[in-house]
This record gives structure tokens, C-alpha cells and sequence, in this order.
């Protein structure tokens, strides 16, 4: 079986097996239903909802063993420090937990995030009459998987930039993989940063096809950046100035992304200047 981390932790060097994965390859419901409206056939619906969070259950067993399969001290030793160092990752102060799945695709592997918390722990016991299983059910908050990228760099977003653009329009096309839209979410799971090498004056940034924006009504100083962060609906100038009151946009999602899929968009100012521009963002999977 393809493995499991959490925190960074190989499940594998743990446990013997993940033996039940639930809610791992499903399709996540959507947010709200339908809205029926008198004297209409049906309902009426717009397809563009927002996907509600979902559940991973995952049942370990516990190897009273070392990472490398040795007895080093005592089977009873290797099993306590085995659930210990489980137990204490499932703990976190801040943020939220990183579940990832590997996944066999298109000849390699790459691996697929949740971001989550911990709901339960239950402990299930064994025929040796000692701890050694137990089922956790994790909730994934964004209700979408994100892909970390594998390869190159190691970066776990992906990233398109465009630098120097002396033009009030500038052409950004960002390519998208994945199976689930690329939009909302937690922290950075899709931003756009302007970085004003001279002073810039309404930044946006719209998609061609649909005409969805976001846009910043004001001006960025030079040598200062805007990162409008589309998951929080925030904006922020240098990392530490909130500049929500000035932000523009013409949908509730403000910018949503096709996956699998190249999607032509346009970064502009008001007037010619030096910025650049670039859009961040983690391909997303239903499971």
C-alpha cells in the first residue's frame, strides 16, 4: 500500500498496516442545497458551490518493533514509543494537521494533503491484551485534497510570475492540474501577489474568459508588496498592513480556476509603471 505521513511522519515506520481508509476516495458534498421557487419546473441552483468539509478515517496497528523492523530494547518499549510519537503528532498548537496520502500517477508518485484536525482517537485494543490499534478520524477542513508537488524543487505550491511589466495590461496564463477547482480555502491555498517596483495604482488581476477579479482600489508604494489571499478573502500589504477596505471583486468566490487546464488571465494597473506579478496556488483533488 501506497503510504501515509502525518506532521512529516511515515505512518509506516509506526505501524504494520492502515487497514481501513474511509472517506479517502469519495466525492465531497456540496455546500447548501437547492432553492425552489414557485411556479418553476425543478429548482434553482447555481453548479458553483462550495464543497463542504469531509471525514478520513484511517485504523493503525501498531508495530512493537523499531523503524527499521529490529528489537533493540524490549517489544513492550518499541510499542509504548511507537503510540507515544503517534499520539503526540496528533497534537498541534497552532495551524492545522498535514495528512498525506502517495498516490501511483503518471509513472511516478506524487502526494495528496489534507489539511486537518482531529476529531477521535479510539483505541480499539488487541488479542494480546495491549493497545496496539486504534481508528482516528481526521476532518479534512477544506473538503479538497491538495496535491504537494513531488518533483523540481520540492516547492508544495505551484507558482506563475511575470517580472519588469512597464504596461498598464500584462498576459498570465496559469496552468492548473487536478480534478476539483482551484479557488477558496484555508491560508494560501490560492493568492496573487503585486510587487510595486514603482508605484502601482489599482493592481488587478481577472480572468479572461469569465471576467472574475480582484482588484485593489488604491495605490502600492514602491518597494512594497499586495498578496490578496483568494482562500481568506484578505489582502495585505508588506505582511503586515490590511488592506480588505480597498479590495473589488465581482463574484463570492472572487476568482475560480478550471482543473486540468490552461487559463488565460490579465494583470493591469491604472497607469504604466514597474511591478510584478505572481499567482500561487496547490492544485486541488476530490479525493
Amino acid at each position: 500500500m501506497t503510504g501515509w505521513s502525518l506532521e512529516g511522519l511515515d505512518l509506516r515506520t509506526l505501524a504494520l498496516n492502515i487497514e481501513d481508509t474511509a472517506g479517502w476516495d469519495m466525492f465531497p458534498p456540496k455546500r447548501s442545497g437547492n432553492v425552489a421557487i414557485a411556479y418553476w419546473d425543478g429548482e434553482f441552483s447555481d453548479p458553483r458551490k462550495w464543497f463542504e468539509a469531509s471525514e478520513v478515517l484511517l485504523k493503525i496497528v501498531f508495530m512493537d518493533t523499531n523503524a527499521s523492523g529490529a528489537v533493540t530494547s524490549s517489544r513492550a518499549q518499541h510499542l509504548r514509543e511507537n503510540i507515544d510519537t503517534f499520539l503526540g503528532k496528533l497534537y498541534k498548537r497552532d495551524g492545522f494537521l498535514d495528512l498525506r496520502k502517495t498516490v501511483a500517477y503518471s509513472g511516478g508518485t506524487h502526494q495528496r494533503q489534507a489539511m486537518c484536525e482531529v476529531l477521535n482517537a479510539v483505541p480499539l485494543g488487541d488479542r494480546h491484551n495491549r493497545w496496539r490499534e486504534t481508528a482516528v478520524i481526521f476532518r479534512n477542513v477544506e473538503g479538497l485534497w491538495r496535491q504537494i508537488e513531488t518533483t523540481g524543487s520540492d516547492a508544495p505550491q505551484k507558482s506563475v510570475s511575470v517580472a519588469g511589466i512597464t504596461n498598464t495590461s500584462q498576459a498570465v496564463s496559469v496552468v492548473t492540474g487536478g480534478n476539483a477547482p482551484v479557488r477558496g480555502g484555508l491560508a494560501g491555498a490560492f493568492e496573487i501577489q503585486f510587487d510595486a517596483n514603482s508605484d502601482i495604482i489599482n493592481p488587478r488581476f481577472e480572468v479572461d474568459a469569465t471576467g472574475e477579479f480582484v482588484q485593489y482600489s488604491g495605490t502600492v508604494d514602491a518597494g512594497s508588496s499586495l498578496v490578496i489571499d483568494i482562500g481568506t478573502k484578505t489582502a495585505t500589504i508588506d505582511s503586515t498592513t490590511r488592506a480588505d477596505s480597498g479590495m473589488l471583486s465581482g463574484h463570492a468566490w472572487m476568482i475560480d480556476l478550471d482543473p486540468a487546464s490552461t487559463t488565460p488571465c490579465t494583470a493591469s494597473v491604472s497607469s504604466a509603471s514597474d511591478y510584478d506579478v505572481t499567482v500561487r496556488w496547490y492544485d486541488r483533488w476530490l479525493s
